[in-house]
């Protein structure tokens, strides 16, 4: 039997201490906080997965366990989709009070087909990988080095992101076209690194054997929520890079 656990209740607020960290970050430019935050969170998480790995080795996740996992899984995507739908609404609302142009001025544009085409070809070739990582494991055919290459396709797109924050001559603090550049590409940036994440701890568990063509729940839930980062970026990429 599952026993209770008090890692949600720490995930939970290790969450609300990282957005209190950003807000303050964006505030007085502090970014300490934020450090913490994530490696707290980080620490936690790895806790709660060992625990959830020891309880699956020992035949604790029956039915009714994995549809708990499910049903939590499907909530959370849901309610992230719901959060980057807002991004969404706010930024059409904008660029259709003006006329359909949401940058008016300054000189400052972006070239949509150079480090962001790159970094979007990156992210679809890792669907790519991870697609076919997916099918190896359903035919009973490794699939290590598939998850491996979709991690390092993962962090090569977070590479190429930090590289275009350093070399723009904007920040958050350039209206709504800097608020809303950073949030929005920042945002899903952090739930890249948060895929890779959760990538690599799939694989960690593939080389330790403890999936099987008919039970690899994580490594599903990993690659459906890698999926949803892809199919995020392509409208971000659309609307943030070629509108206008």
């Amino acid at each position: 039997m599952v026993s209770n656990s008090i890692y949600p209740f720490a995930v939970s607020f290790f969450l609300l201490s990282l957005m209190s960290s950003f807000l303050v970050c964006f505030k007085s430019g502090i970014v300490m906080g934020v450090f913490f935050s994530c490696l707290s969170l980080v620490f936690v998480v790895m806790l709660w997965l060992k625990d959830v790995c020891k309880e699956g080795l020992s035949g604790y996740h029956n039915v009714t366990v994995n549809s708990g996992f499910i049903a939590g899984f499907l909530y959370f995507v849901f309610t992230e989709a719901l959060f980057f739908f807002t991004i969404f609404w706010v930024f059409l609302d904008k660029v259709f009070i003006h006329g359909g142009k949401w940058w008016l001025g300054s000189g400052v544009y972006f070239d949509s087909f150079g480090l962001p085409l790159l970094g979007t070809i990156l992210l679809v070739s890792s669907s790519v990988t991870v697609t076919v990582a997916h099918h190896n494991m359903v035919s009973g055919v490794s699939s290590k080095k598939f998850m491996v290459l979709t991690i390092v396709l993962g962090l090569l797109f977070l590479g190429l992101q930090f590289m275009e924050y350093k070399s723009l001559g904007i920040n958050m603090s350039d209206g709504f076209f800097g608020s809303m550049f950073f949030f929005s590409t920042g945002f899903h940036g952090f739930h890249v690194f948060l895929g890779v994440v959760i990538l690599m701890l799939s694989s960690l568990r593939l080389f330790l054997n403890h999936f099987s063509k008919d039970n690899h729940l994580m490594f599903e839930m990993s690659i459906i929520y890698w999926h949803f980062v892809d199919v995020v970026w392509l409208f971000l990429y659309v609307m943030i890079y070629n509108w206008g």
